[in-house]
């Protein structure tokens, strides 16, 4: 007797469910409901003459990168001297701790690996400012 068991599952509208296929039939394990998934981003932006790579970790982009905009001329901060709050690259993850890993690993590159990281993606190199910020620039009077 051929027995073959697939077990998947998927995420849909915060719904969790397990499923289990054994031969033509398919069996639902189990359903978690209101499931919140925490999403982080791994971000590289620039200076409007993008000559500034910059690298950072967030867990709400758009929040972020407006930080960036209302930060710049801030000598303090990195993106905040060079003015790099122009958003070309950013991946998602559903764990921080591969989040984290991605970023390390990014920031460990020198820039013509990150130039072709941006440009497999983004090959043009346009700011993604407003694909992720409804209004862009953002109103200083909010």
């Amino acid at each position: 007797m051929n027995y073959i068991f697939y077990v998947f599952y998927t995420i849909k509208n915060y719904y969790l469910y397990i499923f289990i296929k054994f031969k033509t039939t398919i069996f639902i394990l189990s359903e978690a409901k209101n499931l919140y998934i925490k999403t982080y981003f791994v971000y590289i932006s620039t200076n409007y003459q993008k000559t500034v790579l910059y690298t950072g970790i967030t867990n709400n982009l758009e929040r972020r990168i407006i930080e960036h905009y209302l930060n710049r001329n801030q000598p303090k901060t990195f993106a905040g001297k060079y003015q790099c709050y122009y958003l070309l690259h950013y991946e998602t993850f559903y764990n921080i701790h591969e989040a984290i890993a991605r970023e390390k690993e990014i920031k460990g590159w020198k820039r013509f690996k990150k130039e072709k990281l941006i440009s497999l993606e983004n090959p043009t190199w346009f700011f993604l400012n407003d694909k992720i910020i409804e209004q862009w620039p953002p109103s200083l009077d909010s």
